[in-house]
């Protein structure tokens, strides 16, 4: 409730404060930016549930787009769906890394993904030796993705939705979503 009331407050000063907030292209845009962050925080939400904490997240999405942006730009007729499972792939591999940190090494989960944070994101760096990856290198049904707007409301928030929906039905009723509550409340 304090969370929702914080919200409404936060929507209400802006309202007054800034011209054109409450505009439905000023919704689309924080709609989009907030996309990422739901994804990445329905990832967060399973780690806390059992007592843990992932440092390494923004890492881990970097390293990822980037793997995935300097692929596409280079293979620029890869299927976008290779792209998004290849995403998943590089995240599953780092997300298992900090896992075997956490559980085989024994290493406090807060130590291991500070290390992994740095660890990643030097290896984001160090791959591309200072090149970025441009807008212009990428294919127009790439960047489309971002700036469709089904049913008044941008493709990246629709994927945002469907994640956030089902990660909420996995914790409420797959039995091992259940677990992973049982396991925050008592470890051993």
């Amino acid at each position: 409730l304090g969370i929702g009331i914080a919200l409404v407050a936060a929507v209400a000063f802006f309202a007054v404060r800034a011209d054109g907030f409450l505009t439905g292209g000023n919704w689309q845009n924080i709609a989009k930016d907030v996309a990422i962050v739901v994804v990445v925080g329905v990832g967060e939400t399973v780690v806390i549930l059992t007592r843990n904490i992932d440092l390494s997240v923004g890492s881990m999405v970097g390293l990822s787009a980037f793997v995935c942006a300097d692929t596409l730009a280079s293979h620029n007729g890869a299927p976008l769906v290779a792209i998004a499972l290849l995403a998943v792939g590089v995240g599953l591999v780092l997300g298992i890394v900090n896992g075997l940190l956490v559980v085989v090494a024994r290493i406090p989960a807060i130590i291991a993904t500070l290390a992994t944070l740095a660890i990643y994101r030097g290896i984001s760096f160090q791959i591309p030796e200072g090149e970025a990856i441009s807008a212009f290198q990428l294919p127009d049904r790439f960047l489309d993705l971002a700036a469709t707007e089904p049913l008044g409301l941008p493709t990246l928030a629709w994927f945002a939705l469907v994640v956030a929906v089902a990660g909420a039905a996995v914790l409420r009723w797959a039995p091992w979503g259940r677990d992973l509550y049982a396991i925050g409340s008592n470890p051993d």
